[in-house]
């Protein structure tokens, strides 16, 4: 099963949590058994975090509340745009095919004809297709009978839900769709634990991120960066309802179609736009202002 993996790794994590939240108890003088059959609310369990914030690591409590946050969080928020997409468009042709699949560092990819929301097809596994080189080249027949049939995932699905259904119906990977039936984009099961111990351990997740520490306080990112990701790895608190990436969020922000050096302030955050392709911002500096000064922080008394 996929989640055996996942288990044995999240075991000592259970046991630590266990072991904080009953020694927790212990100093309210609570006995632990008392609660032994109860179950606690999400608000309840963030209270024993609170209290116990001396007792667990800052990066292990952050991922113990990530995982708290699941149900609030939908997959629309997390999820690949659909413009960044990499799938196998079956009209094209083969040679093109094979070198899209052996150069691919994806495990998975979408299959679709001609337009990925009149004609999805499905998944392919890529690891069932690498054999092919020389005389055992790939063909047609061989790479639609590989492909697993669609899953499609309503954008509004919470992320505790949506890794429980990716368990119940052994996929781990879904076609993330709106409220008219059109692909809005992907979602895997290693996004969604990717969310819980991203500020855990940020290795995967940020060796390829597009970012760039400029100074002290400025950074470069390009357009498609998620804005969620932005926070989790620097612990900013950029506004998530809404855009996604940080192209999206200087749209809405702008209210006008963005020019190089339009520049916005959003908190307290600065924008600049650097490049700019189609509608789209390619590339932005992101400039940290410091905190506005208290009335009467200058004033000297005499």
């Amino acid at each position: 099963h996929i989640y055996t993996p996942t288990l044995i790794i999240f075991s000592p994590l259970v046991s630590i949590v266990n072991f904080i939240a009953n020694n927790l108890l212990r100093l309210i003088k609570v006995s632990p058994q008392q609660y032994l059959h109860d179950n606690l609310s999400r608000d309840e369990l963030r209270t024993v975090l609170a209290e116990s914030a001396q007792m667990i690591p800052p990066d292990l409590k952050e991922m113990l509340l990530q995982m708290l946050d699941l149900e609030s969080i939908a997959v629309e928020e997390i999820m690949v745009p659909k413009s960044d997409i990499v799938s196998i468009d079956l009209t094209q042709s083969l040679k093109k095919i094979a070198h899209q699949i052996a150069s691919s560092p994806h495990s998975h990819l979408a299959v679709y004809k001609g337009d990925i929301d009149e004609n999805f097809l499905g998944f392919v596994n890529l690891r069932k297709l690498i054999n092919f080189s020389g005389d055992n080249e790939l063909s047609r027949e061989h790479l639609e009978s590989q492909i697993q049939r669609p899953y499609f995932i309503p954008e509004s699905t919470p992320l505790a839900k949506q890794l429980e259904n990716f368990s119940n119906e052994n996929y781990r990977i879904g076609l993330v769709i709106n409220e008219y039936g059109k692909t809005t984009g992907l979602i895997t099961v290693e996004d969604i634990l990717e969310e819980i111990i991203g500020g855990f351990t940020s290795m995967h997740s940020f060796n390829s991120l597009d970012v760039g520490q400029e100074t002290q306080n400025s950074y470069l990112v390009d357009g498609d960066t998620l804005v969620r990701t932005l926070n989790r790895k620097y612990r900013w608190k950029l506004p998530t309802r809404g855009a996604k990436t940080i192209s999206g969020l200087l749209l809405e922000e702008l209210k006008t179609l963005p020019t190089v050096n339009s520049s916005v302030q959003i908190g307290h955050y600065s924008f600049e736009v650097l490049k700019t392709e189609g509608n789209a911002v390619k590339a932005a500096r992101i400039t940290l202002l410091p905190p506005p000064r208290a009335k009467g922080h200058n004033r000297t008394d005499h």
